[in-house]
């Protein structure tokens, strides 16, 4: 049957809520979004000719530089009327009254500027046109009146038309509109005003000339009205207020304020225009809203921004101290991170670059180098915050809960034709839709949250504005899963192993950052909705991973920022919707195909990161190591046997685990024992083998070849038929003899044999010798020279090899023979083995706290 499998019951009812949940976003999204009744009918060349064209009927010189256009709002005030009456009631009242076509506020409104630096305030040019191209607000700088001396030729010779006597011939139009140029630059004095004040003298009968004498009270409310009636308030009936003149500025004006006698919601427009004395329009100032200050969400939301804040740089610092901690322990994998560094470094500053390259700011600053050198400086930050991200998230994980990564390393491998692919990218296309189906229950379902009504589109902040929306979206769920689940999440579950807390944990977290991209207020149901967000993204992490998860945020993304595209009548952002569609529903297909043609979970190889496998290599050879230290230290003698009229004492102690040094005290017969010390060349597993080897030689033919030199020149063609080339053993092998008081040895090429006599005189013993491995058996038994040594009572001999001589300091100096000859010279020990303490604790204190490079064994024996 269909759902005889559990697991596949479940996944249908996931993907059929969200279905229903995508759905219901769509269809009842508009309902509760004030941008929504905004319809675009202009594109944004349309919008700048209708700016320019204007500007230019008023007489004014063009502006010389790109126009830039971007979409506004009265946003307080819009909000203010959510918090009235309800953005669905206040949709639906705007919506009739389109219907209706009755009068509007510009709730939107397209504005229009040259490319500027800095602060908007200092704009040469504004123009604010309604969604239909009239004119809403106008504004001019001082700067730019200055650098044209505007005026308006119709105007100004009807104001000297209703002042003059008699007609104005065009010399006298042009006297006059010179010397209002330098009237309305403040010039009192200059010639051309004095000119035109005595024209004016002449043709008004001798009236007294003022400001007000040419331009008077009629004629300055006329001129506001002429510039009403070429704007989006020409509907709107307006009853005079005030007039004042201006001359404390660098030009005269006058400025007039005017009040509607008509209201929209209970509002009536109120308008400030400033006029020049050549009829030019300065300024249009429309006041339609009140700005109350929403005291408790402003502090809320400053609240909020500064533990934002705080957070994430604690976070930075935890960050680093873990980095550098798993670092240390070599529990980093580096390759994948790089990669995702990289990436980073490309996306962050191409994303930039988009942004730039939409405003054609770089041509307008020309400052190109100090541009792309700022964007390098970027992609380096990213790369580094990513690099962080990527391999400290994957070391926490692989620790504590790796089966989260299972997806997103068969992704990494490149093995993405298989079934788990396929259902976490389903699983997250529907834990998508989920999410915005319980965004906008949440927001149904609460009285007072509103969406706020600002709106801004992609495809005017970026060039490619449809690419650019994927990458946003695509960075802020890596920002957002990566640091929350993989890292801060993982990291808890770790240390409390408690799941039930996950969710509320991820909640936390995801209030913290608010991960809702559209604004709702007030601030404390959007930090709800971002908890109940996180809460069920918590949730399905329990049962998912993260690539479910990842895709899951993302999908939300993607259907928030896609509403600019489809909810707007005529958005530019159309193209961003289609790309929307065209991911979600390529993403939908690959699922399917996966599912259905992909290689099951159990025929998948499972991925080991390169550090896991350096530390089991690590730790299988430090097990190797383990056992040939146990086996050599087995096969080293543990008790000397006791040889009549002797006293011998042995030490060996490797700079491995395992060394290439060696000793034996072999009993022969009651009055015999061979003793042999070695040393052979190189360290380690592999200078422990052969020390092994020449073990079992001498142990097999000390009781048959009782000549040293017999004995060692057999132990030489073993060892060179079977040691590597290259690898030698230098040895002292002799025998002691208690009836005779003897000592019969060769010396193959070892340090020398140290004999302290009962007198207190010390010889240093090296007859000639080559070491084991060096030549043939011929050349070997003729360089090879048997020496028997007459011992008396007292006499004490001292075998060592190079580790103990050759030990050095921190200051690089070694302990050398004659440190050896001294601390021996005067000691009158009766013990072997008290002598043997004294020189082990001389050298160790010798070195001190310098590392040991090489292995010591000293043998001593006393007659």
């Amino acid at each position: 049957m269909l759902f005889s499998n559990e697991q596949r019951f479940r996944d249908i009812l996931l993907l059929s809520l969200g279905f229903i949940g995508v759905v219901w976003f769509f269809t009842d999204f508009q309902k509760h979004w004030v941008p929504s009744t905004i319809s675009i009918n202009m594109a944004d060349e349309e919008i700048v000719n209708i700016a320019d064209s204007i500007f230019k009927s008023w007489d004014y010189a063009p502006i010389n530089k790109p126009l830039n256009v971007y979409l506004a709002n009265k946003e307080v005030g819009m909000d203010s009327l959510q918090r009235k009456y309800g953005s669905t009631v206040l949709i639906n009242k705007i919506n009739e009254q389109r219907l209706q076509k009755s009068r509007q506020l510009p709730y939107y409104i397209n504005v229009v500027t040259p490319y500027f630096e800095g602060d908007r305030s200092e704009e040469a040019v504004r123009f604010e046109l309604s969604e239909n191209g009239e004119l809403v607000n106008f504004s001019i700088s001082s700067e730019e009146i200055n650098a044209q001396t505007p005026f308006n030729r119709e105007l100004l010779l009807d104001a000297f038309q209703n002042n003059a006597s008699q007609s104005l011939g065009p010399e006298t139009e042009d006297s006059l509109i010179a010397g209002v140029l330098d009237f309305q630059h403040n010039r009192e004095n200059a010639v051309e005003f004095q000119n035109m004040r005595a024209l004016l003298l002449r043709i008004t009968d001798g009236k007294r000339f003022t400001f007000r004498g040419y331009m008077n009270t009629d004629i300055i409310w006329k001129n506001a009205q002429f510039y009403i009636d070429q704007s989006y308030w020409k509907d709107f009936e307006f009853k005079q207020d005030t007039l004042i003149i201006d001359d404390k500025e660098d030009f005269k004006l006058a400025r007039v304020f005017l009040t509607s006698k008509d209201s929209v919601f209970g509002i009536y427009p109120k308008l400030e225009i400033e006029l020049l004395p050549g009829g030019s329009l300065r300024k249009m100032k429309a006041s339609y809203f009140e700005m109350p200050k929403v005291v408790k969400s402003d502090l809320g939301e400053e609240l909020h921004e500064l533990v934002v804040q705080i957070s994430i740089l604690i976070f930075g610092i935890w960050l680093l101290i873990i980095f550098y901690l798993r670092i240390k322990a070599r529990a980093i994998d580096t390759s994948p991170a790089l990669v995702v560094a990289v990436l980073a470094g490309f996306l962050v500053p191409a994303l930039l670059a988009l942004k730039m390259l939409n405003s054609i700011s770089i041509s307008i600053d020309g400052s190109i180098t100090n541009q792309v050198f700022g964007l390098g400086v970027l992609g380096a930050l990213s790369s580094v915050g990513f690099f962080l991200l990527t391999a400290v998230s994957d070391s926490i994980t692989r620790q504590y809960w790796p089966e989260k990564l299972k997806t997103w390393d068969l992704v990494r491998q490149g093995i993405i034709k298989n079934k788990p692919v396929g259902w976490a990218i389903l699983r997250g296309l529907a834990i998508g839709g989920v999410m915005v189906g319980v965004f906008l229950m949440i927001l149904k379902l609460t009285p007072n949250a509103y969406l706020q009504s600002r709106v801004e589109f992609v495809s005017r902040e970026y060039l490619y504005g449809a690419l650019a929306n994927q990458l946003v979206s695509l960075a802020i769920s890596v920002l957002v899963v990566v640091p929350t689940f993989l890292i801060l999440v993982n990291q808890v579950y770790g240390m409390w192993q408690k799941k039930w807390a996950i969710p509320i944990l991820s909640g936390l977290i995801t209030m913290l950052l608010n991960i809702i991209v559209i604004d709702v207020s007030p601030i404390e149901i959007s930090l709800f909705i971002s908890f109940i967000l996180g809460f069920i993204l918590g949730l399905f992490y329990l049962k998912f991973d993260f690539v479910t998860l990842a895709l899951a945020y993302y999908m939300f993304l993607n259907i928030i920022s896609a509403v600019t595209g489809w909810a707007i009548s005529g958005s530019p952002d159309l193209n961003a919707f289609y790309v929307f569609i065209g991911t979600t529903v390529s993403l939908l297909g690959f699922g399917i195909y996966f599912i259905i043609k992909g290689n099951d979970k159990n025929e998948l190889p499972d991925y080991i990161p390169v550090y896991l496998e350096k530390l089991a290599e690590e730790q299988r050879f430090e097990q190797e190591l383990d056992i040939a230290r146990l086996v050599q230290h087995a096969f080293l003698p543990n008790i000397t046997p006791e040889i009549s009229g002797f006293d011998t004492a042995v030490f060996c102690d490797p700079a491995m685990e395992a060394g290439g040094d060696y000793y034996d005290i072999i009993r022969i017969d009651e009055y015999k024992a061979s003793v042999a010390i070695g040393d052979v060349s190189g360290k380690g597993i592999r200078a422990a083998f052969y020390m092994t080897f020449i073990k079992g030689v001498i142990h097999s033919l000390s009781n048959i070849l009782l000549s040293p030199k017999k004995l060692l020149t057999q132990a030489n063609r073993l060892f060179n038929n079977n040691a590597t080339r290259g690898t030698f053993i230098t040895m002292i092998y002799g025998v002691l003899d208690s009836q005779n008081n003897t000592f019969t040895y060769v010396r193959a090429g070892h340090n020398p044999l140290m004999h302290k006599k009962a007198n207190g005189e010390i010889k240093w013993l090296q007859p000639k010798g080559l070491a084991l491995g060096m030549a043939g058996e011929d050349i070997f038994s003729k360089e090879c020279e048997e020496v028997t040594l007459q011992l008396e009572k007292g006499d004490v001999l001292v075998l060592y090899t190079d580790g103990v001589t050759e030990a050095q300091n921190r200051n690089g100096e070694f302990y050398g023979e004659e440190r050896l000859y001294q601390t021996l010279k005067n000691e009158k020990s009766k013990m072997s083995s008290e002598l043997l303490n004294l020189i082990v604790n001389d050298v160790r204190a010798f070195y001190g706290e310098t590392t040991q490079y090489d292995d010591m064994t000293l043998v001593v024996i006393k007659v």
